[in-house]
């Protein structure tokens, strides 16, 4: 199952940038390590805002394996920066 869940935020991200090819090839390199940082930068405060939201929701449930959980949200944050 996680495996698909990563080959299916593999093809999304693929699927991005295959979309926005042209405006990236445009960009200097340093524009674009500019942009990727941005995105990096957004991935990691969006992964920041539901764990703080889901540990208030739910902070009387263990996570079984956080190793998992952690990946999931990345996979989550990956798809949600996607549908921007």
């Amino acid at each position: 199952m996680n495996r698909l869940k990563s080959c299916d935020a593999d093809q999304q991200i693929k699927n991005y940038y295959k979309d926005h090819f042209e405006e990236y090839s445009t960009l200097s390199k340093q524009e674009f390590l500019n942009l990727a940082e941005r995105y990096k930068s957004d991935i990691h405060h969006t992964i920041d805002k539901w764990l703080k939201k889901r540990s208030k929701s739910r902070s009387h449930a263990k996570k079984s394996n956080p190793g998992e959980y952690k990946r999931n949200m990345l996979s989550d944050a990956l798809q949600a920066l996607a549908n921007k």
